[in-house]
């Protein structure tokens, strides 16, 4: 698996088996959402889980995944979701509408 060929494989083998089901998680997650949202502790397997499944679709599809990693604790909730300016009716994207937004462009 693309686990052990980049040395990824846990000595643990019952951790090894945890990492390849939950990408196959990810993966079936991603194929009936439009987003995906990531959590866990720091050394959890996250950016490893993610890198693989994107490694893996682009060999197995030629899909190609855009991933941005944002941490949502960093921004208030209108630097995050954006906001309405309630006089001119203006909407200001936040983090989120700027990345969907850029998501949505066609891959070239």
């Amino acid at each position: 698996s693309d686990l052990e060929k980049n040395g990824f494989k846990c000595l643990d083998n019952t951790v090894h088996i945890d990492q390849i089901d939950k990408i196959v998680q990810l993966f079936e997650t991603q194929k009936v959402r439009h987003t995906t949202m990531v959590v866990g502790p720091t050394g959890g397997g996250k950016s490893l889980v993610l890198k693989t499944l994107a490694n893996a679709r682009l060999h197995s599809e030629g899909t190609s995944i855009k991933i941005r990693i944002i941490n949502p604790k960093a921004q208030t909730l209108n630097e995050l979701y954006g906001t309405m300016d309630p006089t001119t009716r203006d909407w200001t994207d936040g983090v989120l509408s700027k990345i969907f937004r850029d998501l949505n462009q066609p891959l070239t």
